[in-house]
């Protein structure tokens, strides 16, 4: 199924924003707040980005972080995050997110934006203890994702209790898109072995959240 997710997200790209609704200043003005408080924790560091796709993340982390690598498995994806005006400071990536690459350095934050949702069950652990590695003792991590609403819980369960939904482009391809929704016991389960407080806040007027947590030193 990961390989299906890559291939729809690659397919996506050139139109992905525009069906985000990136593009309309409506929907950007939603967006503000949670963009103000990502931005504020990422300030001055050096930020390892995952599945940063054609970059929408990247141009607001970009404002004051340090220095970003932005990576993502397509080279589509990236294909269209260097049609953005993307800054001096911003270094764009191939890379498998369950296979990170070692990086010429360690790295004292990482971002993910809609991703840990598309990340199996059966796979968190490993994907997260690959992340961790590649970042320095007390890094910040923050993963945005989507509030459910009405019609999220997705088609059908996969067979670790992945909730899946099915997707379908405008070529008429179908694709079973792995989007969980945990909640906050949830991910204090999944992340208290790596971190001694897991800080979840909520943007209703956006739908989304946004997971924090500093690894132990």
């Amino acid at each position: 199924m990961i390989a299906g997710m890559q291939d729809y997200y690659r397919r996506r790209a050139p139109i992905y924003d525009a069906s985000m609704g990136y593009d309309q200043p409506e929907v950007l003005r939603q967006h503000e707040q949670v963009i103000e408080y990502i931005v504020a924790r990422v300030a001055k560091r050096t930020v390892l980005e995952i599945a940063c796709g054609p970059g929408f993340w990247t141009q607001f982390l970009m404002r004051s972080a340090a220095e970003i690598t932005a990576t993502d498995f397509n080279e589509e994806t990236l294909v269209e995050a260097r049609k953005k005006n993307l800054a001096a400071n911003v270094k764009l990536q191939q890379a498998d997110a369950y296979t990170l690459p070692d990086f010429e350095r360690a790295f004292d934050a990482c971002f993910a934006g809609d991703w840990f949702c598309h990340v199996p069950i059966a796979k968190r652990r490993d994907f997260l203890d690959g992340l961790h590695a590649r970042l320095r003792p007390g890094a910040v991590v923050i993963f945005c994702d989507q509030l459910p609403r009405e019609g999220s819980r997705g088609d059908a369960e996969g067979a670790e209790g992945d909730n899946v939904q099915t997707r379908t482009l405008a070529d008429g391809g179908s694709y079973a898109v792995i989007k969980n929704f945990p909640g906050r016991e949830e991910f204090e389960r999944l992340l208290l072995r790596y971190t001694t407080e897991v800080k979840v806040v909520e943007f209703p007027e956006s739908r989304r959240y946004v997971v924090e947590y500093h690894l132990d030193k």
